[in-house]
Order: C-alpha cells, then structure tokens, then sequence
C-alpha cells in the first residue's frame, strides 16, 4: 500500500529591526520600498513555481491506462477490475494518486494471479520539487526491500521480491511520477505453489514496461 508522503515545510519570517531619527528614516524607507519590489518579484516567482506541476505530469494517470494492454490480458487471464480509486491525499493538494488492481476470479481461464498498480503524482511545494518528491517516493515504496536496480526504464527504477507477500515489485521514476506494479500468481488452480520469485519481478517489470511506453506516447 502506498504511503502518503510527508506534509511539507514551513517558513517563518522575521521582524526586522526600526530604524531611527529622520535621515534614517528615509534610508529605511528606500531601502524598504526596494526590499518590497524584491520580494514582490521573488514573491510571484515561487507562486508560479509552486502552482507548478513540478514535472511533466500535471496530475496521476488513471488505471485505465493499463487495462486492455497486452501484458496484463497474459499476466492475468479473464481479469476483473478489484480495485479502482484515488489515493488519500488527507487534503494535501500538492499530490495525487490512483491504485488499481486486477485478479482472476474462478470463472477466469488464466492460473488464480493479480497484478497492483499506483500511481503517484507530486507537485511543487514549498521546499520540495515535484521531481525530488517522486524521487522520495520511490525510496519508500522499496524500502524494507533489497532492490536491483532496473536500467533503461523511466528516469530511475528498481525491483524486489517481497517474501511475505509473495510479489515481484518494481518502482520506477518518470519525471514527477513514481509508478509502482506488484505480479503475483500461482502454478496450479488450487493456489498452493506461486511462481518463481524472479518470474513474479519479470512479470511486474513487464506491466511497468508498458505504462512507461504508453505514457511516452501520449
């Protein structure tokens, strides 16, 4: 499950000092009427930055995206969509996210296999860049993990095997947008044995392949 990442910073401005006596006071007063004009100009430029959508993605693909694909009509045979909604942002306006799952059910031709995927969108914020922010969230989708990173797809990307889950992982950074897909599967229609862990991270690379391809292509 994808963790929301952390609120962002804060700023505190400080008083500065009266100035004294009428010479003084006009001194004050320029230099004032400058300091203004500064931060009024500064003052505009973080506004746009911040109402920036800190990289190419200005807010989460929808699961959609995925379904009909190649890869996820092999991985998961006669799939069904389980899950399909926005992410918790807990009123944060600077991020948002889609989580989405697919699983056979028993009436599907396909071994019993799932296949998660999240997206995760960050935008500026005070202190953080969009792009640093999907950076962070990479890291902590994989953390607990040992990753290997993953050449050639996105900006960065790493996979794993979560042991207890039984899943392949792989995470993967495109600009401001970290994707995460997780396969499982079974061997036989009983459940009782899953897949090789290195054929569930091949299977989640696969589906993350195809995001990324179809995103370019957008």
């Amino acid at each position: 499950m994808v963790q929301p990442p952390p609120p962002g910073g804060s700023a505190t401005l400080h008083e500065e000092p009266r100035g004294s006596g009428r010479g003084c006071a006009v001194a004050v007063l320029v230099s004032a009427v400058l300091v203004l004009v500064l931060l009024g100009c500064g003052g505009v430029g973080l506004l746009v930055w911040l109402r920036g959508p800190g990289g190419d993605y200005a807010e989460a693909p929808p699961c959609a995206l995925v379904e009909g694909s190649g890869v996820l009509d092999q991985l998961v045979k006669g799939y069904v969509t389980d899950l399909d909604a926005p992410v918790d942002t807990q009123g944060a306006t600077w991020w948002d996210g889609t989580q989405c799952r697919w699983t056979t059910t028993e009436d599907s031709p396909g071994m019993p296999s799932s296949v998660s995927v999240a997206f995760i969108r960050s935008g500026n914020r005070f202190g953080h860049g969009g792009e640093a922010s999907a950076r962070a969230d990479l890291k902590r989708e994989s953390e607990d993990n040992a990753t290997t990173a993953v050449t050639g797809l996105g900006d960065e990307a790493v996979r794993w095997y979560d042991a207890t889950t039984l899943h392949g992982c792989v995470a993967v950074r495109k600009s401001n947008l970290m994707i995460s897909a997780c396969y499982e599967a079974s061997t036989d229609f009983s459940a009782t044995r899953e897949v090789s862990a290195e054929e569930a991270m091949d299977g989640a690379v696969s589906v993350a392949q195809e995001i990324v391809a179809t995103l370019e292509q957008e």
